[in-house]
């Protein structure tokens, strides 16, 4: 039976994995005809846009709505199609190597699975908490879902190959968003208070907490597999926090930043992060992460939630979630 539900990882498909895990680019046309950090695009979209994930390999993003996901072409950046939900769509997470697409339902307490080739619902996994985050492991195709719940405190792993739940993790109180560094077997689980925990994916328990300085409430977070640092983005405040995910420290505090920045999301080949500036702001602001300074500040839609760098192109996509629209710009 094992062998018939795991493929072998042939050299060829390691190497394909590697890229996909590093996000390696593709050949970027015209790059000197660009301006660093200019819009290009404002795309309507459904009400309530919220999480976003980009496949550069197919040239689409996905942007979560109340009642649809939105399928973006990054070529043309126009909506190509609408996938309704049965309940508001939260966050998203794509496995390019498998076409699939996976969409939390916080309400229905559930994860819906997509086929990105047809954009068709392929199932509905049941989680019994309220998830929210969640972030796919290329390697071993599993999901890692956190569950924005104070009765469960936990994060969920789903098996994709199966589609079903096989185990709960206890991880701080009701966890929002998870990273994921599938090299060192790691993920990183921000929760609704002050801790990040740090879970080993093989043996789903946690081996370390880390707590914010001075009470600081968190919001997303983000891993640079190359320098081994991770991005905190914090509520109620203008700073972020860098840590150093070998020794699972905080290193710096980054402010003042955008008004309580929430989706955070980073390009390791330019070594910018670009952070949602949520409320108040109604920005983006530009990281340099060789420095931890910002260096831009790029004027957005309405309540800017999430954000996705598709890095074939090198842009940068923003949900503006009052202003149901989707803002695009360039990555440097």
């Amino acid at each position: 039976m094992s062998a018939v539900r795991r493929s072998r990882l042939t050299f060829p498909r390691v190497l394909l994995l590697v890229g996909l895990a590093l996000g390696s680019t593709l050949p970027l046309g015209h790059a000197s005809a660009r301006t660093p950090f200019a819009v290009i695009a404002t795309i309507p979209v459904s009400a309530r846009s919220a999480g976003i994930a980009v496949n550069a390999s197919t040239h689409r993003a996905y942007v979560a709505n109340q009642s649809t996901i939105s399928v973006i072409n990054t070529t043309t950046n126009a909506v190509v199609a609408d996938i309704p939900v049965p309940s508001p769509a939260y966050e998203l997470a794509v496995n390019p190597a498998t076409n699939r697409l996976y969409a939390t339902l916080f309400i229905t307490r559930s994860v819906l699975a997509i086929n990105t080739l047809t954009n068709k619902v392929v199932t509905t996994i049941r989680t019994n908490a309220y998830p929210l985050g969640i972030v796919v492991n290329l390697f071993t195709n599993r999901a890692y879902v956190a569950n924005d719940d104070n009765s469960t405190n936990s994060v969920t792993v789903l098996d994709l190959a199966t589609n079903t739940v096989i185990a709960t993790i206890p991880a701080g109180l009701a966890p929002t968003h998870v990273a994921i560094d599938p090299f060192a077997n790691r993920v990183y689980v921000t929760d609704s208070n002050t801790m990040i925990s740090v879970i080993d994916t093989t043996t789903n328990t946690v081996v370390t907490t880390i707590r914010t300085p001075f009470g600081l409430l968190l919001n997303s977070i983000a891993l640079n597999l190359f320098t081994h640092r991770a991005f905190v983005t914090t509520g109620l405040a203008t700073t972020v926090l860098v840590l150093d995910t070998t020794t699972n420290t905080i290193i710096d505090q980054v402010s003042p930043v955008g008004t309580d920045p929430n989706g955070v999301a980073l390009n390791p080949s330019t070594h910018l992060a670009f952070l949602a500036d949520a409320y108040g702001s109604n920005t983006v602001s530009v990281l340099d992460t060789t420095t931890n300074a910002v260096i831009a500040t790029v004027d957005v839609g309405a309540v800017p939630l999430y954000i996705a760098v598709d890095r074939g192109y090198n842009r940068v996509y923003v949900t503006n979630s009052e202003s149901n629209t989707v803002t695009v710009f360039n990555g440097y």
